[in-house]
């Protein structure tokens, strides 16, 4: 709401700095019309032609807002019970990371683990948000909430125990890391983990804060 808020008193200084500019231009636009303008009193115009131009800059901002993500919408719950639909998934506007794992995967933990022992240091550089999506089934389902708290991670867990999400995104190995942009696009999709790969994730990362 800050944004926004100072979005509306910058607009609001720059309409009284540049109201009779406005004015101005607008009547030129008018008299330019194949057809008579409309005549209205000086203070009339001026009201239409700031409303006009609020209305613009509003579309304007409007469209330069992050885009809904382009994720599928897949009901799953985290670790607290609680349900959450994949297609809300996002980072206000900031690089996204979903790492699907399982608690028996060797690879998948290893890369967690690596990828926790910089995250803070992720965080504070680029605001980069990383969720692990587990596939453990049935009853390894209860064992994750211990495993993650084992682990010492601090990112957002979703449980997928039917596999749903990880078809919907077309994975079929584990572990596997999608890097996705502000506007929720997927721009890497990477399986498999070796040895210090969390340096090209993050490297992903800092080129979609740049641009």
């Amino acid at each position: 709401m800050t944004k926004i808020s100072d979005f509306f008193l910058e607009l609001s200084d720059i309409l009284q700095k540049n109201s009779e500019i406005i004015l101005e231009k607008s009547e030129i636009f008018l008299r330019a019309l194949p057809y008579p303008p409309i005549s209205l009193p000086i203070d009339m115009k001026k009201v239409l032609f700031t409303l006009l131009f609020l209305l613009a800059s509003i579309a304007t901002f409007a469209q330069q807002s992050p885009a809904k993500s382009q994720l599928p919408a897949v009901m799953l719950r985290n670790l607290e019970g609680k349900s959450v639909k994949t297609d809300t998934l996002s980072n206000a506007g900031r690089p996204l990371i979903i790492s699907f794992f399982a608690t028996w995967c060797k690879p998948c933990n290893r890369e967690l683990s690596a990828i926790s022992e910089v995250y803070e240091d992720w965080q504070r550089e680029t605001g980069v948000r990383v969720i692990a999506v587990s596939i453990d089934e049935g009853q390894n389902t209860e064992k994750v909430r211990p495993f993650v708290a084992s682990k010492g991670w601090d990112f957002d867990i979703l449980l997928d125990p039917n596999s749903n999400f990880r078809r919907a995104m077309g994975v079929n190995l584990i572990p596997h890391v999608l890097v996705l942009d502000g506007q929720g696009k997927v721009v890497l999709s990477r399986s498999g983990y070796t040895e210090g790969g969390e340096e090209h994730l993050i490297e992903k990362v800092r080129e979609l804060v740049k641009q």
